[in-house]
């Protein structure tokens, strides 16, 4: 059984340096237990751009499984990459350049990149908390008792044209 156990283990400790920052020195598989002796690269960790320690974190979690648990219906590498064009666009104050071409998930989505941005820079007034379709998002109230009214009918049907 031990045997069993310690392969997919083992396989796992030798892929960590791949997607972490660090160097295995040494490891022990008990029967109950293991045991881990690891070396941070500090000057690797410090070089990685954004981009790269969400690409990483994603190899790990499998971005689209967490996706899925938080009940995003999509990766969410894309989910983090709109996240940051979002935050360009709106923060030209911010070092960096706004990408000329737009996240994949706005195109998956069938969202305009204009309607996107506004609804970003005027969420809170345009919407009561949650955005989104506007049947979902007025299930989502009766559903959570939040009451009956529902703002934002507009703004949902600028980013989510009915096909």
């Amino acid at each position: 059984m031990l045997t069993d156990c310690r392969l997919p283990l083992e396989s796992k400790v030798k892929a960590l340096p791949a997607i972490f920052c660090i160097d295995v020195c040494a490891y022990a598989v008990m029967n109950n237990h293991y045991h881990l002796v690891l070396k941070i690269d500090l000057d690797k960790a410090s070089s990685l751009s954004n981009r790269e320690i969400i690409e990483l974190w994603c190899k790990v979690t499998k971005g689209h499984d967490v996706a899925t648990q938080s009940g995003i219906p999509f990766h969410f590498c894309d989910y983090l990459q709109l996240i940051d064009w979002t935050g360009r666009a709106i923060r030209p104050d911010k070092k960096g350049f706004i990408d000329s071409t737009q996240p994949k998930l706005l195109n998956e989505l069938g969202i305009a990149p204009e309607a996107w941005i506004t609804s970003a820079k005027e969420f809170r007034r345009q919407y009561s908390g949650i955005s989104g379709r506007w049947d979902a998002m007025c299930a989502f109230k009766k559903q959570h008792n939040c009451g009956l009214w529902c703002k934002g009918k507009a703004s949902s049907n600028a980013l989510h044209p009915s096909p």
